[in-house]
């Protein structure tokens, strides 16, 4: 409401947020933010539960050879993301692990 984000996510909704606090609705605003991110999180765990068995199912059919190249093809997208810093490459490849 008073046009500064408190998280990077709510970084759109303080767009659209503050311009209706200006207008006097606010409490419209905030209803919306909250109906939206409920649906937005009821629909990524149903999503996440529907695709979870098979996703598990079929990769728990690597093999050694398959995750070698699963792990090579991941370093190559670190490396090609990290443009040259050394310091975006090691964060990138520790929470991807």
């Amino acid at each position: 409401m008073i046009r500064t984000p408190g998280t990077n996510a709510a970084a759109a909704t303080v767009l659209d947020g503050y311009e209706m606090n200006r207008q006097g609705k606010a409490g419209q605003a905030l209803g919306i933010s909250l109906v939206s991110g409920l649906v937005g999180g009821l629909f990524g765990l149903v999503m996440l539960g529907l695709v979870d068995r098979a996703v598990g199912a079929r990769g728990a059919g690597f093999h050694a050879a398959g995750l070698f190249c699963l792990g090579r093809a991941r370093l190559s997208v670190i490396a090609s993301l990290s443009q040259g810093s050394v310091l975006k490459g090691l964060m990138a490849a520790s929470s991807a692990a």
